[in-house]
């Protein structure tokens, strides 16, 4: 018997930071901040803080104009690495549709 088929396992919740929709965890993508350095986490087990975005184009638009990356980790980044995490995350999105 696995985790999921055990009596009374209810499946984690996450807030998206582009959408503010609450959703499984399992369909979102994880992104990363560790030692000052952010990144897609694709696996879900990277080290450090991490919020979540939808695995939909509009909610990136949306966290990226409203600047939620740096509302979400409480921290000020360069725009080349805010750039980057978003070139990576529109390109995990793609790949999931």
């Amino acid at each position: 018997m696995n985790r999921k088929q055990k009596k009374g396992f209810t499946e984690p919740m996450r807030t998206c930071i582009g959408c503010r929709v609450s959703r499984p965890k399992n369909d979102m993508i994880r992104i990363t901040c560790f030692e000052g350095v952010i990144s897609v986490d694709v696996t879900g087990r990277s080290k450090g803080r991490g919020v979540y975005i939808c695995k939909d184009p509009e909610c990136l638009e949306k966290a990226k104009k409203a600047g939620a990356l740096k509302r979400g980790f409480r921290m000020n980044f360069d725009q080349k690495d805010l750039d980057r995490v978003y070139e990576d995350l529109r390109m995990v999105i793609e790949d999931a549709f």
